[in-house]
């Protein structure tokens, strides 16, 4: 388990320490040097700032199709996107809109599994709230998780139970 936690430190330290983003956020240690005479190492500060950009709105579209264009380093998140959009809201007014929405909550949702599985871990009264009150939504959503195979690729069932 060890050597799985080291391989995955260094693909995310890969994928997002050089980014200009992450760059400025470091200079965050410098802060908590000057207050606390103590400095992170480089991989709990890019946690830490994995943590605070996956925190995402859907009032900026225009935000997230600039984080999906950065951060989105998998394009079967881009193709899950568009499936989830045409199976589970196909009768959608602004399919772009609701691609882009999608495609960065799945984004920070891989983010998430990166960092640590049970960062995407729902409370199960959010669970039972969304299918007690949008239960052909919530079976139409569940359904594809659990058996679009990229879905399942993505994300293992067994780490993510639905």
């Amino acid at each position: 388990m060890r050597g799985t936690h080291s391989e995955t430190t260094k693909k995310i330290s890969k994928l997002f320490s050089t980014k200009e983003d992450f760059k400025e956020f470091a200079e965050i240690n410098q802060h908590i040097f000057d207050h606390y005479q103590q400095r992170l190492p480089q991989e709990e500060i890019l946690y830490l700032f994995l943590l605070v950009w996956s925190r995402r709105s859907i009032n900026d579209v225009t935000g997230e199709e600039v984080f999906c264009q950065k951060y989105n380093q998998w394009a079967e998140i881009t193709q899950l996107a568009s499936d989830f959009v045409a199976t589970c809201i196909p009768e959608t007014k602004n399919s772009s809109r609701d691609h882009i929405l999608i495609e960065s909550f799945f984004t920070v949702a891989k983010i998430k599994q990166l960092l640590s599985p049970l960062l995407n871990h729902n409370i199960a009264d959010v669970n039972l709230y969304a299918q007690r009150l949008f239960p052909e939504s919530y079976q139409k959503c569940r359904n594809f998780l659990t058996e679009n195979p990229l879905a399942v690729a993505t994300w293992n069932k067994k780490v993510y139970p639905i």
